[in-house]
């Protein structure tokens, strides 16, 4: 399962200190976008200096804001790899999903508490879902287990799906997650925080070694 650093800044500056902590990982940065609408905090994140802080590495952009239609395609011309917004952001979905040239680089996101209904029109013409597994916005939130069957009806519908999951990803959950049917995680605090990114990379890994029954 991929393991990517997920960076919410409030600037610039912390932005970049956070992409320099996890540049050694040579991982895909996860990087969050809030615009104090869709939710309360405002983050930064402009999207040309994003891949000019990257520098090399590869990114997704997850967008929680309150106009994905102007913002989607702005990310996608500025090299992130794959974009998701919110499906509860909006009642276009249908439109920007159409107006993708590359739906592979495009994904829809769900808070904890909205069905898989919602998106189920959609599935068929998007190439990844990312699962909330906190309220989104805040960082340091407890997971929410309930998720879990979330990702394998997720997966029951959509075998080939792109399966990301984002928020409160720990040592103690993250082979759960993996056995649930997730092909990605976003782990934030537990790798930007770390005093030692290195070392708290090879313990999710071996975690993930964890032989786990799904519930």
């Amino acid at each position: 399962m991929e393991i990517c650093p997920s960076i919410l800044a409030a600037s610039q500056d912390e932005f970049a200190r956070k992409v320099e902590r996890v540049r050694c990982l040579g991982l895909t940065i996860h990087v969050d976008l809030t615009d104090g609408i869709f939710v309360p905090q405002r983050s930064w994140a402009d999207p040309l200096l994003v891949e000019e802080c990257a520098d090399g590495l590869k990114y997704g952009a997850h967008l929680m804001v309150d106009d994905p239609e102007h913002e989607v395609p702005i990310w996608l011309v500025s090299g992130a790899e794959r974009v998701y917004f919110h499906a509860e952001s909006t009642h276009r979905q249908d439109l920007i999903i159409r107006t993708v040239n590359d739906p592979h680089r495009i994904g829809l996101a769900l808070n904890p508490r909205t069905p898989v209904s919602d998106i189920a029109p959609f599935l068929d013409h998007i190439a990844s879902v990312l699962v909330m597994s906190v309220e989104p916005g805040r960082s340091g939130q407890d997971f929410q287990p309930d998720i879990l069957r979330k990702i394998r009806t997720i997966r029951g519908l959509c075998p080939d799906m792109h399966i990301m999951v984002d928020g409160g990803i720990k040592l103690h959950n993250i082979a759960d997650v993996a056995a649930a049917g997730a092909d990605a995680v976003a782990v934030g605090s537990a790798l930007t925080d770390s005093p030692d990114p290195v070392r708290s990379l090879k313990e999710l890994n071996a975690a993930l070694q964890t032989t786990r029954q799904p519930n």
